[in-house]
């Protein structure tokens, strides 16, 4: 993901790599190259006369597969880093109250007894939010992997990544089992369907 943020901007996994610039405890190295490649990005935008990070083949390169990847790479832009916290809107300062806390998981109110450094309800909302923080990385590294196959075309990873029946995303490994072919259960019934069929005819 790192190694190729240019992609992830293709991609559209900018607020993704916005909050991990800024997210404490990511090297200080990477986060000023995403800091520069982030501004490079605006730049880029502001100033219709900048010369484009990337060529303009490749959007049209990316076609459907790489609409279904920014998708996936989309939906893990609001999922919590381990020191996040939801603040609630601040009670009344007056008479010393304390201000309202909730779970970065589940959005359920924290005891206002909690310590200040506690981010969760409880272990099973922690393990979620673990598995969670996971399962984005799992497919933000396939939406970087598909984009740089079809970069590179390289069709042997795009045929890897994508279900055979429609072309989309796979996600195996992430939302999906890892040895899972097709991106639904309707193009492995579809799939099943077409074979059935071939084996009537050859009858």
């Amino acid at each position: 993901m790192t190694l190729h943020p240019r992609s992830g901007l293709l991609q559209g996994a900018e607020p993704y790599l916005r909050s991990l610039a800024t997210r404490r405890g990511v090297n200080p190295e990477i986060a000023a190259m995403l800091r520069t490649v982030i501004q490079e990005w605006e730049e880029q935008h502001s100033h219709p006369g900048t010369p484009a990070l990337f060529p303009a083949t490749a959007h049209r390169r990316l076609g459907r597969v790489g609409a279904d990847a920014r998708a996936a790479a989309a939906g893990c832009a609001d999922v919590p880093g381990p020191g996040a916290a939801r603040a609630g809107p601040r009670a009344s300062d007056a008479g010393g109250v304390a201000r309202v806390r909730f779970c970065a998981s589940c959005g359920a109110r924290l005891p206002r007894s909690a310590s200040a450094r506690r981010r969760y309800c409880d272990d099973v909302c922690r393990a979620q939010a673990y598995r969670d923080r996971r399962t984005c990385d799992r497919i933000m590294g396939l939406a970087m992997m598909l984009a740089d196959a079809e970069w590179n075309g390289d069709t042997g990873m795009i045929r890897l990544l994508t279900c055979p029946e429609c072309g989309r995303i796979t996600l195996a490994g992430a939302r999906r089992r890892q040895d899972a072919v097709y991106c639904s259960g309707r193009c492995r019934s579809r799939a099943w369907r077409r074979r059935a069929a071939r084996r009537a005819r050859r009858a």
